[in-house]
């Protein structure tokens, strides 16, 4: 009997995917079900069916998991943002520790893993820059299940000035798509006021809300917090270091206050023009370019590359081996390619010394992640 379109009943949940689907499993099939909770038993109807895959649909919740709450959204279920505002937020932390780990051991043949140091935020009103498409009245986001765009009046995930102007109806765009950054006394549009500063820690940097800037700047702080212990203790000040993928130059500016020598790569010229400007002073160089066509000169002991979601390409990985700086911090966004990644890295010598998990896109499948990549014959004590 085909299974696609099958109604299938009294089926449980075991637990969350990387997309954040539940998972269960159904006459030798792994499902897929989105909008359901670990724990919850269900009926669902196939979609889609492949070898050993399948997706399928949530027709009726026969019984609540104990993680399952109600969503704080109005448009939840219909946007195309969160999609885990259905689960208790500790549940949710302990399910991307789960897929981060196994994750590392599936992709990174990792199974000798260092415990996670867990930085959890604020599960609401956390996000500083969000990007609003042009709805036919005020603002919208991208329909969860299509290209339409659903016009909004709330968003419970957006910084409170970001929030209560959606409230207020203030915000408007001409263009198909727009950015907005607010913290603190800065609020900027890409639309009209597109540039300005915000206060991270205790400096003020240059930003564009058009141009890529981390979306939760309080577990930003806390990230560069950890960055900065880690070079405290391992590093020396008069190495060398790079920061790769830099962005505006947020974690540099940090780093300068130690690193003395330090160059940056970014190939966002937007990006590398107000890294110039957070960064002033001697000892600072850039590249502007790609990770891939940079040429490093020198023997660098500290490195720190942040990839965006494609993670490090094989010339860049093959680079720093060859450099091999005794101390690597990669940040990433996706843990497949941060596993491997991490899968090549140590196979030329490194040993993954420290891993930490940064909530910063509560409600939202996302995970982020730091890992300390040390080479094995100076490998430091765990941080």
């Amino acid at each position: 009997m085909a299974l696609e379109h099958k109604l299938f009943t009294a089926q449980r949940v075991e637990d969350l995917a990387a997309g954040g689907a539940g998972v269960l499993h159904y006459r030798g099939l792994c499902v897929f079900v989105d909008m359901t909770a670990p724990g919850d038993i269900i009926t669902g109807r196939i979609t889609e069916l492949h070898k050993t895959f399948a997706r399928a649909e949530l027709v009726e919740l026969l019984q609540a998991s104990p993680d399952r709450v109600a969503p704080l959204c109005p448009h939840y279920g219909l946007c195309g943002g969160c999609s885990q505002q259905h689960i208790a937020y500790k549940a949710q932390i302990a399910a991307k520790a789960r897929i981060l780990q196994e994750t590392l051991r599936r992709i990174g043949g990792l199974h000798q893993l260092p415990a996670i140091t867990i930085r959890e935020g604020a599960p609401w009103e956390y996000r500083n820059r969000v990007q609003f498409h042009k709805a036919d009245s005020g603002v919208g986001y991208k329909a969860r299940a299509d290209k339409r765009i659903i016009p909004i009046d709330d968003c419970p995930v957006a910084y409170p000035a970001i929030r209560q102007a959606l409230n207020e109806k203030r915000l408007a765009i001409t263009a198909p798509r727009a950015a907005f950054y607010a913290r603190g006394e800065t609020f900027l549009s890409e639309e009209h006021k597109a540039s300005g500063t915000v206060k991270i820690r205790n400096r003020t940097l240059h930003l564009d809300a058009g141009v890529f800037f981390q979306s939760n700047g309080d577990l930003l702080e806390v990230l560069i917090g950890d960055i900065l212990g880690i070079v405290e203790k391992a590093a020396p000040q008069k190495m060398a270091a790079a920061d790769l993928y830099c962005g505006v130059g947020t974690f540099a500016v940090f780093l300068h206050d130690r690193l003395k020598d330090l160059d940056l790569v970014e190939e966002n010229v937007q990006a590398v023009s107000l890294a110039r400007k957070n960064l002033k002073g001697s000892g600072v160089s850039f590249y502007t370019g790609s990770a891939s066509t940079w040429r490093p000169t020198k023997n660098y002991g500290f490195i720190l590359v942040d990839p965006p979601r494609a993670g490090l390409s094989p010339i860049v990985r093959n680079r720093l081996l060859l450099k091999r700086p005794s101390l690597l911090l990669y940040v990433s966004c996706d843990p497949a390619t941060l596993a491997r990644d991490i899968r090549d890295i140590t196979r030329a010598g490194y040993a993954l010394s420290a891993l930490f998990l940064y909530d910063f896109y509560p409600q939202t499948p996302h995970i982020e992640t730091m890992a300390v990549l040390s080479a094995s014959r100076d490998t430091p004590a765990s941080f």
